[in-house]
């Protein structure tokens, strides 16, 4: 059985050592797939400014056994 990933939207977060102000040094993208007792989220961050490493991928199990989670407060 294939997971149905749902998108959730994306973040722009500074660069962790600092900055110029108001640049965004990553975009964070986030979805979430229901599983058995909760959901999958996955995030993928990628690097649009001072070269900070590429693209990495997270994967996380939120417990939510009712999937009562909206998805609204990633």
């Amino acid at each position: 059985m294939a997971l149905k990933w749902e998108y959730l939207g994306e973040q722009k977060l500074p660069h962790p050592g600092g900055g110029f102000l108001g640049d965004a040094a990553y975009t964070a993208l986030f979805w979430r797939a229901p599983v058995p007792g909760g959901w999958l989220v996955m995030a993928k961050y990628d690097s649009v400014k001072y070269d900070a490493g590429g693209t990495s991928t997270s994967l996380t199990f939120y417990p939510d056994p009712e999937h009562a989670w909206d998805g609204s407060s990633v």
